[in-house]
C-alpha cells in the first residue's frame, strides 16, 4: 500500500499511517497496480525476497557487505574503523543489474498480475 500511496498522492503532509491500513480498492488495483501504461521502475522491492530463507543471495546481482562509519555531530558520516557496523548496499553484477532486477520483482510480483 505504500507505494499505491506514493502514486496517488502528492508529496506534503498527509496522513500516510491510515492510509497504509486501507484495503486496496478494485479500481486502484485495476488503475495504479495492473495497468501497463502506469508503469513504475519499482526494483527496490526486488530486495525483499534476498532477506527471505526461501532465496539464494547468490540469485541477486547485489550483497550487503559490513562497512564501519562513524556520524559526528554536525551529521556528517566518516568510513573508520572504530565507527559502528552497518551493512552497506552494493552491486556485484553491473552489467546485468537491471535485466536481474527486473526478472527478480517479476517473479515476486507474478501472483498479483
Amino acid at each position: 500500500n505504500y507505494f499505491l500511496f506514493m502514486f496517488k498522492n502528492e508529496p506534503g503532509p498527509t496522513d500516510h499511517i491510515s492510509y497504509l491500513d486501507r484495503p486496496i480498492s478494485e479500481r486502484d488495483l485495476r488503475d495504479f497496480i495492473l495497468n501497463p501504461a502506469s508503469k513504475r521502475n519499482l526494483w527496490s522491492c526486488a530486495v525483499f525476497p534476498y532477506f527471505s530463507n526461501a532465496w539464494n543471495p547468490d540469485d541477486f546481482p547485489f550483497d550487503f557487505k559490513e562497512v564501519k562509519v562513524h556520524v559526528n555531530d554536525s551529521a556528517v558520516v566518516d568510513y573508520l574503523p572504530s565507527g559502528h557496523s552497518v551493512k552497506m548496499f552494493y552491486i556485484t553484477d553491473k552489467g546485468n543489474y537491471g535485466k536481474r532486477m527486473t526478472k527478480i520483482f517479476r517473479e515476486l510480483t507474478g501472483p498479483y498480475r
